[in-house]
């Protein structure tokens, strides 16, 4: 869960840094651009370029606007004609189930 609001947390950053709105980065682009810049850590002096930097890489994870995507609220599976069991298995005879 920590994790979770942490790349959240990058994400709204890098939204008010881009103008943009914070729905409109890509989660997974920014667990990947986090991931991937882990080791460059103890490499880099100056935290405020390896801030920048992955700011501007997590705009570049830009989710696409899906106006047309609709997604219903309904059992998936159907209901099935046979009985609930209401016993453990070796307790029916052949047949009865």
């Amino acid at each position: 869960m920590l994790a979770y609001n942490l790349v959240r947390g990058v994400m709204a950053e890098a939204a008010i840094d881009g103008d943009v709105e914070p729905w409109q980065i890509s989660f997974k682009g920014t667990l990947t651009t986090i991931s991937d810049m882990l080791p460059v850590l103890g490499l880099v002096s100056d935290l405020g370029e390896l801030r920048d930097a992955l700011l501007r890489c997590c705009w570049q994870h830009a989710v696409g606007n899906r106006t047309d995507r609709y997604e219903p609220r309904g059992l998936k599976r159907r209901p099935k004609k046979y009985k609930l069991m209401q016993k453990p298995r070796h307790d029916y005879k052949p047949g009865e189930a």
